[in-house]
């Protein structure tokens, strides 16, 4: 299973220059001789191919005009430089509508790429869980729909740990918080040698206690939360750097979902089918690695 070595224009560079890619394998793009580049900065190969589309290179690009609509949903934030070349839009859906597709769009050369799409959910979440040694704040009868919220309190003498509301997501309730007796809460050791970190004063921290310390070598604070006994976010001087996914692939038989935006690792992206069409093996895509998985398929009813 290999991908063909795509034709590229002349001030186009790709890399890595291979005889052969296999599916997974991810090409980059870029300008020669200070041209813009207008689509994507990567493509990935696929069993039907390269995806997206490998991009073309301009002296000049041109800017958008206003974001379009959403159709039962909106802009997030209005900014005043949504329409320079390169500029993205963020969406949310209305209430009670779920955003397939990608939450962002992203001014290219004067257009605007693919809208999300708010689709109704008709599923609703039946009765609020009960949340040992706690309660629910304000609670109205059922049924929840998607998008509603609840908020939780601890019994006095009890600490919260987690998010204090849960919200029903397409039929399902978001986890629960939990309750702990304060006097059982327990404390964090901070674990970082001297050789990795500024000692700090004292090892020993108590629930929701605040730190901050700073790598050897590194100018930048980092901050961390005792949480129970666990710090978040978790201590750590080695570098982790995650790679991003080229722009996702437009599925043979799916909606149109051309973008030209790179996703970080473990971000997740929902596809639908056209008409006539059901999607099989997975109904999103993760990336993972640097690599879009999971790939689903749309095949004919």
């Amino acid at each position: 299973m290999e991908c063909k070595i795509p034709e590229i224009e002349k001030y186009l560079v790709t890399e890595p220059k291979k005889d052969k890619y296999k599916i997974g394998d991810v090409l980059k793009f870029f300008c020669r001789q200070r041209l813009k580049r207008v689509g994507p900065d990567s493509a990935q190969c696929y069993e039907f191919g390269w995806s997206p589309h490998l991009p073309t290179c301009k002296e000049q690009i041109k800017r958008c005009s206003p974001p379009p609509q959403l159709l039962n949903g909106k802009v997030k934030e209005i900014q005043r430089e949504n329409c320079e070349p390169n500029a993205l839009v963020e969406y949310v859906c209305n209430p009670r509508f779920l955003l397939k597709g990608f939450n962002k769009i992203q001014c290219v050369d004067g257009q605007w790429t693919d809208l999300p799409i708010c689709i109704e959910v008709e599923s609703t979440c039946g009765e609020i869980p009960e949340l040992e040694y706690g309660y629910a704040v304000e609670t109205s009868n059922p049924p929840y729909h998607h998008g509603d919220s609840v908020e939780f309190s601890c019994r006095e003498e009890f600490t919260m740990i987690g998010k204090k509301s849960i919200t029903c997501i397409s039929g399902l309730w978001t986890q629960l918080p939990q309750c702990i007796a304060t006097n059982e809460l327990e404390t964090c050791e901070y674990s970082l040698t001297i050789r990795e970190a500024n000692p700090l004063h004292k090892t020993e921290f108590d629930h929701n206690e605040n730190i901050s310390y700073r790598c050897k070598g590194k100018l930048e604070q980092k901050h961390s939360t005792c949480i129970n006994g666990r710090w978040d976010p978790k201590l750590s001087c080695t570098e982790v750097q995650m790679q991003s996914c080229p722009p996702p692939p437009q599925i043979p038989n799916a909606q149109n979902m051309a973008t030209t935006i790179n996703y970080r690792d473990g971000e997740k992206v929902s596809v639908i089918c056209q008409d006539n069409y059901v999607i099989q093996d997975a109904d999103e895509l993760v990336c993972k690695d640097g690599r879009w998985q999971s790939i689903p398929h749309c095949v004919g009813q």
